[in-house]
């Protein structure tokens, strides 16, 4: 019987070492020429696949490019992972670093950018974006509850209704590094103040909703460190 066994546990292997590589060729292939220019021909060649073994993992480039955003929003749950279980921190540790996880997830992401840009422009993308935005409010709108849930339970804040709250945090979040980006290819004084504006409006709402002393809420400095880092990439990269 352990013998009868073996081959099925070997291909199941096999089969799953294939998709990865179907999903690694494609990548690669997206990011070099584009999603539109490469062809699930080219795809099969670089992954050096049999169409049959393609056609038993992927439909099509879309169910491949589905997987990859599932991957972006996979590694973005990585960073929040060890926010829940990490029982030395405060609440409010817990609470700014799911701001901050975001902030490096970004930056990760604007470092790829050539590759990412590729992947996602193409005629027709508005659903592909659009589930990628529901996914990463999703993944950040969960850990955000989580630890509202847990600053609850210790007592340390007092919220009616943590679901409706860690989806405005999520908002604020999106709505931060939305005005972010559009200060990074300029230094205008008047468009730095408002975002700073923006921030401490963010820091005083959040710090007030939550019943905090003080404004422990802290969006502020990461997210000039952000502004900062983003901008040094941007001219150091753009084109003359």
């Amino acid at each position: 019987m352990i013998k009868k066994n073996r081959p099925s546990v070997c291909w199941g292997l096999i089969a799953m070492d294939l998709k990865n590589k179907i999903i690694h060729s494609a990548y690669g292939l997206f990011a070099a020429k584009g999603y539109e220019k490469a062809t699930i021909g080219e795809i099969i060649e670089q992954a050096e696949c049999s169409k049959g073994g393609f056609y038993h993992h992927f439909k099509s480039k879309e169910d491949i490019l589905e997987v990859i955003i599932e991957n972006y929003i996979d590694e973005l749950s990585k960073y929040f992972a060890h926010i829940v279980t990490n029982d030395e921190d405060s609440f409010i540790d817990r609470f700014n670093t799911i701001f901050m996880s975001v902030s490096h997830y970004k930056l990760k992401q604007l470092v790829e950018w050539s590759k990412v840009s590729n992947v996602f422009s193409f005629a027709g993308n508005d659903r592909i974006l659009r589930q990628l935005e529901k996914q990463f409010k999703i993944a950040t709108t969960k850990v955000y509850l989580e630890v509202l849930q847990l600053g609850k339970a210790q007592g340390i804040i007092d919220i009616e209704y943590p679901e409706i709250f860690a989806e405005l945090c999520t908002r604020e979040i999106l709505w931060i590094y939305e005005a972010a980006g559009k200060l990074i290819g300029t230094d205008e004084p008047k468009e730095q103040d408002m975002f700073e504006k923006l921030l401490d409006f963010s820091e005083e709402l959040i710090s007030h909703a939550l019943g905090l002393k003080g404004y422990e809420v802290r969006f502020k400095e990461e997210a000039f460190l952000y502004l900062q880092k983003a901008r040094e990439y941007y001219f150091a990269n753009r084109e003359e």
